[in-house]
C-alpha cells in the first residue's frame, strides 16, 4: 500500500492523478474550493479579496496545490480500494492512467 508522500514531486503527482481520473470522490466542498482557486489563478487582476489584499497568479497556484493536496490526502486514505493506483516498479511513483504500463519518468515498462 502506498501512502501519501512527503516528496513533493511524488505528492504532486498523486494529486494530480487523483484529480484526473478520481475528481467524483471529491466533496462538493472540495469541488467548489477548487472551481474558486482555479478562478483564482486563470483571473487574479480581476479579484481583490478583503480590500486590500491583491491575488498574484503564483499566490493562486499555490492554493489550486493545497486544495489539490488536502483533498487527494482524504481520498486516499478513506477511498483507497475504490482506486486503482499504477505504480512504477522501478522508482515507485504513479504511472500517468490506470491503464499505464510505462513510466513517463524514467521509462520501465
Amino acid at each position: 500500500m502506498h501512502e501519501w508522500s512527503n516528496d513533493p514531486t511524488q505528492s504532486s503527482d498523486l494529486a494530480q492523478y487523483i484529480r484526473k481520473h478520481h475528481s467524483d470522490l471529491y466533496s462538493a466542498n472540495e469541488t467548489q474550493a477548487l472551481k474558486t482557486a482555479i478562478l483564482l489563478f486563470k483571473q487574479p487582476s480581476r479579484i481583490n479579496l478583503m480590500g486590500n489584499f491583491e491575488v498574484t497568479r503564483n499566490s493562486a497556484s499555490l492554493i489550486v496545490d493545497a486544495v489539490l493536496e488536502k483533498a487527494g490526502r482524504r481520498i486516499l486514505s478513506e477511498s483507497r480500494d475504490a482506486m486503482r493506483l499504477p505504480f512504477c516498479p522501478k522508482r515507485s511513483g504513479i504511472l500517468c492512467s490506470p491503464k499505464a504500463r510505462q513510466c513517463l519518468a524514467c521509462g520501465h515498462d
